[in-house]
């Protein structure tokens, strides 16, 4: 046998998955749960921006962003800390406890950014497209928030994890294919 520094990279890196069938189909679902899920979300995406047509462009642009700005706030207990945290509790109750903070908190502070964005809307003080590009921002949050990917690293499932982030973007797509229509 020939001494391991001999081998290519290449060589060493398949043979080890060879050993290891279990950590490729892992990967290869995790891979193509995120594909379909991009896929996912550039088909709600296109579909947005065509039906919203060049008055109204951009509009689900500021939507996502606006998502992904208030979803860095849901974001503030850290995942890792919580993943080893959990890792570290021996009872589940403890662990079930955890949880149940942590998903409070976050849905929490969804609903206060959706009382806060009704309350904006209501007041009539944004152009028209800000206003309908609210109530695109709603649902898109609360989906934000009530994404448990922290959970799902922490008892080591993060392929369920993957396929479960397909969701999201899919259920948005039907949003949008349900509510915005040509012109």
């Amino acid at each position: 046998m020939p001494a391991p520094t001999s081998l290519s990279l290449r060589a060493r890196l398949w043979g080890k998955l060879q050993n290891r069938p279990h950590l490729v189909n892992k990967a290869a679902i995790m891979v193509g749960a995120r594909t379909l899920g991009l896929v996912f979300a550039a088909l709600g995406s296109v579909w947005a921006a065509r039906c919203l047509g060049t008055r109204n462009f951009g509009i689900s642009g500021m939507v996502q962003s606006l998502a992904l700005f208030s979803g860095a706030f849901l974001a503030v207990i850290y995942p890792p800390v919580l993943v080893r945290d959990y890792k570290n509790m021996a009872y589940d109750g403890e662990r079930n406890r955890l949880i149940q903070v942590t998903n409070s908190f976050r849905l929490a502070v969804a609903l206060l950014f959706c009382a806060v964005g009704a309350a904006v809307m209501s007041l009539g003080v944004e152009p028209p497209s800000f206003h309908f590009a609210g109530w695109f921002f709603l649902p898109i949050l609360f989906l934000t928030a009530l994404q448990p990917t922290w959970i799902f690293q922490a008892t080591e499932k993060q392929q369920f994890q993957s396929m479960l982030a397909v969701l999201q973007p899919a259920l948005v797509a039907l949003y949008y294919a349900a509510v915005i229509r040509h012109g």
